[in-house]
């Protein structure tokens, strides 16, 4: 299992404008057959964070995914709007890859 987060924290005044932001995304991701994220806020921590959490099988699923997204024009101009939406710098993310069993 690999889990990929997008940390964006949203502009005072913006946080609604970035959770449609994301819905939208998720509505173009739906459409394309892509993972959709499930959208996180801390309760303590960053003001006005919003964290988009996908899940995919394996690292190969990811990555060909990945590849289609930043392949599509639609997607990536849709994209390319999160930063209007955010305070500072824009976001960052983190892959995660479930643990490993070793010797």
């Amino acid at each position: 299992m690999v889990r990929h987060r997008i940390y964006m924290t949203a502009a005072l005044g913006k946080f609604r404008d970035a959770i449609k932001y994301w819905e939208d995304l998720n509505t173009l991701r739906a459409h394309k057959g892509w993972a959709r994220a499930t959208l996180w806020s801390p309760i303590m921590g960053d003001f006005n964070q919003i964290v988009a959490e996908y899940e995919y099988p394996h690292m190969a699923a990811f990555t060909k995914e990945t590849e289609a997204f930043q392949s599509d024009s639609e997607a990536m101009d849709l994209f390319r709007k999160g930063p209007e939406l955010a305070a500072g710098s824009w976001p960052r993310d983190e892959i995660l890859e479930e643990a490993p069993h070793i010797a």
